[in-house]
């Protein structure tokens, strides 16, 4: 094997890097991850891929100028983390009517990004024109590629990226991103926005005429996948079932048409068929009468919105589900640290025997969560 000149250079650097007693001080600091060092490393990696003239969010972002006309909004992010973002945006859309809000939204399906994300932009009042730009994901997600969002904007729009912070420091999802625009970080945070036009309300409306379900008086929804993680929840017909038993109507969001699932009080609607703002249509209609059984999803967001009682299973192996919380959500979680951090009447905490644990992702029994789901309504 050849070895080139640069890689002697890079391994003798390596090696006095190694040797420094500072270096190893930074490192032996890293494995603790304090926030100071976590943002400078998160700000290293932004400025490697930031086109020219985009603001990084080391919040909050300037006050705009008053002579500004445009403001270009990157989104590269899933649905719900778009949902989480709806009250900076209308913060910050009130406190600058006098500009013109470009919601700019990446093209490609990948994994940091989901292009419907425009059909939800076209609805929020707040953005004045949806624009659609060449966007790549890296290896980490805030590093994303969207240097070509410049040549979809004019010339001396600022571009502000929509972000987040992950850290166990951030109090919620939604206080980092009201800080980036320069909101007062306050508990509780502002519910997300839902925003729909009248025709998204049209396949709802035939739904419940079709299945007569203005007049059932227990209705449950179901959602158990994830495009992100590619969780599927294994035993969706003994969940279904055991709900109808306790007099449940269920409807059950899903990608796949399973004959199995054929059943009386069952009625599936096929997100494939229906887009996420009809799907929001229809649990909007409901919100009054129903409640929720979901895994992480943009369905969290959305039911905070409209204060339906939801029993959440949170599926991964981490600390980060209090960055989520709402007082209508009931998360279902065995990792002892996060329960400490959520109000004690507000999870449930399965015993070894009542979920089974592949690859970091959790799978909770059919009974324990019909369990649960029964304590939840009684709490």
């Amino acid at each position: 094997m050849v070895i080139s000149n640069r890689d002697r250079l890079i391994q003798a650097l390596k090696s006095q890097i190694t040797k420094n007693r500072f270096y190893k001080f930074l490192r032996q600091l890293s494995k603790y991850k304090p926030y100071f060092l976590y943002r400078f490393i998160d700000w290293l990696r932004y400025l490697k891929s930031r086109p020219k003239g985009v603001y990084y969010p080391f919040p909050p972002y300037p006050n705009l100028e008053p002579n500004q006309k445009d403001v270009g909004l990157v989104f590269f992010c899933g649905l719900g983390d778009y949902l989480y973002s709806t009250p900076a945006i209308e913060h910050f859309k009130k406190n600058n009517k006098h500009v013109k809000i470009y919601g700019c939204v990446s093209s490609s399906l990948d994994t940091a990004n989901n292009p419907l994300l425009g059909e939800l932009l076209k609805r929020n009042p707040n953005i004045d024109e949806v624009v659609y730009y060449e966007g790549k994901a890296k290896r980490y997600w805030k590093s994303y590629d969207f240097h070509k969002v410049k040549d979809s904007l004019p010339k001396d729009c600022v571009v502000y990226p929509v972000l987040y912070d992950l850290h166990i420091s951030i109090k919620h999802r939604v206080t980092t991103l009201l800080k980036v625009f320069g909101v007062k970080e306050e508990l509780p945070v502002p519910r997300p926005n839902i925003y729909l036009f009248d025709d998204d309300y049209n396949k709802a409306n035939a739904f419940l005429k079709e299945h007569s379900l203005e007049r059932a008086k227990k209705i449950v929804f179901l959602h158990l996948e994830a495009r992100s993680s590619n969780y599927k929840y294994d035993q969706p017909l003994e969940l279904i079932k055991g709900l109808i038993a306790e007099g449940y109507k269920v409807v059950y969001l899903t990608s796949e048409n399973d004959e199995a699932l054929e059943m009386e009080g069952c009625y599936k609607v096929f997100v494939k068929e229906w887009n996420i703002n009809e799907s929001m249509a229809l649990i909007k209609l409901l919100k009054d009468k129903a409640y929720f059984i979901c895994i992480n999803s943009v369905f969290f967001p959305v039911t905070s919105a409209l204060g339906i009682k939801t029993l959440a299973l949170y599926i991964f192996d981490d600390i980060s589900a209090f960055q989520f919380f709402y007082p209508n959500l009931y998360f279902v979680t065995p990792y002892k640290s996060l329960q400490k951090r959520l109000p004690c009447t507000n999870y449930f905490s399965p015993q070894a025997k009542d979920f089974i644990k592949r690859e970091n992702l959790y799978y909770y029994q059919s009974n324990y969560i019909i369990e649960a789901f029964k304590k939840m309504i009684s709490a």
